[in-house]
């Protein structure tokens, strides 16, 4: 009893003591704690080993240049592979030599860009030093993304920009001791080059002066030689100077077919010879008809005609591509000649008879349309459109693709200009049918353009026509229509 009664109070003594206990116990645990934490923000950062302090202005200015500084390095990297890669691709894609047997057969590899001496080799001459290829390599990348240009100023900057690259490398290439290592063609490659190049931008006089140094170059042979000279007559043309002009005009002539004849009587054999043949009858034509001398016009339309007819088309769903691209030229130069002899005809005529004249031009609107139509795509059953696309097959050639453009600009120009004067003579000779020359007028609208009826019309132009031209074709397509409304409005009151 007496133990019992001992051991009782040691028991609740302990309990009374336990809570004090953990108390003190936290309490020191939690003052330990808070003195450990004063202790450490107490303490004082340690300083950096060039004396900045953390934190500071001048550390976060370090810190900022070290970050410019990086992105700085990465850009000029990524910029130099990306130059790199640019410049690599350009040499060994852009710049393929044409392998296609067919589009070489058909010559259509000669009228492409070569930027050197071995065609068979294609990109740039190795000898030429990497400035020069540099220079190539930039004119090439202007050429090819030369954008619409109306604006003279702009294109007289960009001439002179391509010419500037295209002359250094010449200049660097004409080096003795640079010369010396040259394919013989590369310089003659370099001089055509800048020639095409100011011709393409409208430089007539500075074109002029680099096709005579291209001719001087005396690597020009065979259909190449009457090219140039064919080039030579047309610029001399634009700079009105005449005589000039049809000096190379009939040497052009004379290369093309090996005769002396004022006008050839034959076709030549050769397919960038006919091409040529036709270009420089057509210039001749057109240069005549301008000039006045209409029967002197007439005589080369009509030899022109005839020339075509010996060389008559296969059919075109059969051909090949440049085989289908040659007699499309050839289709669009008869609808050209058609038109040019359509305003000859009736410009000789004493009473004015639009017979003759309305002949020829809707069998050229018609031949001009189908040329395009061919090259698009588009079924011949349609409305006519100036939207479609240049198919790929001839996209996606390196030396169809320029040519096949050009022509799809030069079909689409002449269907809209011979229906526009279509339209004209029918006004004259059917004042009564308004119907008649708005049919005519609208499929000129819908090649020269699109949405002839928008309130802003006037700047719905194609890419392919020409400002003044559009205007024109729009004028006359309004006020034949609302002559046509005004006379269906009349009929229905009376």
């Amino acid at each position: 009893m007496l133990a019992r009664r001992g051991a009782a109070p040691a028991v609740s003594l302990l309990r009374r003591r336990s809570p004090r206990l953990c108390s003190i116990h936290a309490t020191r645990h939690l003052s330990d704690e808070s003195a450990q934490g004063t202790t450490q923000k107490q303490t004082p950062p340690k300083p950096s080993g060039n004396g900045i302090q953390p934190g500071s202005i001048l550390d976060n200015a370090r810190k900022a240049t070290k970050v410019a500084l990086i992105t700085l390095g990465a850009v000029v990297t990524v910029s130099s592979i990306a130059w790199v890669g640019g410049q690599y691709w350009i040499e060994a894609r852009e710049l393929l030599p044409e392998t296609d047997p067919e589009v070489i057969w058909w010559q259509w590899d000669i009228e492409g860009d070569h930027w050197n001496g071995d065609r068979k080799r294609g990109g740039t001459d190795p000898n030429l030093g990497a400035l020069a290829r540099m220079s190539l390599r930039g004119a090439w990348v202007e050429l090819n993304r030369a954008p619409e240009m109306d604006n003279l100023d702009l294109v007289a900057a960009y001439a002179h920009r391509v010419d500037s690259l295209l002359q250094s490398a010449i200049l660097l290439a004409e080096n003795e001791t640079t010369r010396g290592r040259l394919h013989p063609r590369t310089l003659y490659e370099l001089h055509s080059r800048r020639a095409e190049a100011l011709e393409r931008v409208g430089a007539s006089s500075e074109a002029a002066l680099a096709y005579a140094a291209v001719w001087a170059s005396g690597e020009r042979d065979g259909p190449e030689e009457a090219r140039i000279a064919s080039k030579l007559g047309d610029l001399q043309a634009r700079l009105a100077q005449p005589e000039a002009a049809l000096a190379w005009w009939n040497k052009a002539l004379d290369l093309c077919t090996g005769s002396s004849d004022a006008l050839p009587t034959s076709p030549p054999a050769s397919p960038l010879s006919q091409r040529t043949m036709m270009s420089t009858l057509m210039s001749m034509s057109s240069y005549r008809a301008t000039s006045g001398q209409l029967a002197d016009a007439e005589r080369v339309e009509t030899a022109g005609l005839e020339l075509l007819r010996a060389m008559k088309a296969p059919p075109l769903a059969a051909a090949s591509p440049p085989e289908a691209l040659h007699y499309l030229f050839l289709m669009n130069c008869s609808a050209v000649l058609g038109l040019q002899l359509a305003e000859v005809t009736y410009g000789q005529q004493k009473k004015k008879d639009p017979g003759v004249p309305l002949h020829w031009l809707l069998q050229s609107a018609k031949i001009a349309e189908r040329v395009a139509n061919v090259l698009t795509g588009q079924p011949a059953e349609e409305l006519p459109s100036s939207v479609h696309a240049l198919l790929t097959k001839y996209t996606d050639s390196r030396s169809m693709k320029r040519p096949a453009q050009d022509l799809l600009r030069d079909a689409r120009r002449t269907a809209a200009e011979a229906w526009n004067l279509a339209g004209v003579l029918k006004e004259r000779s059917q004042p009564n049918n308004p119907g008649a020359a708005l049919a005519c007028y609208t499929r000129a609208v819908r090649w020269a353009g699109t949405d002839p009826d928008a309130d802003d019309a006037f700047n719905n132009a194609s890419a392919d026509t020409r400002r003044a031209d559009w205007r024109v074709y729009l004028n006359n397509y309004r006020r034949a229509k609302n002559a046509a409304e005004s006379s269906a409005g009349g009929g229905q009151k009376s």
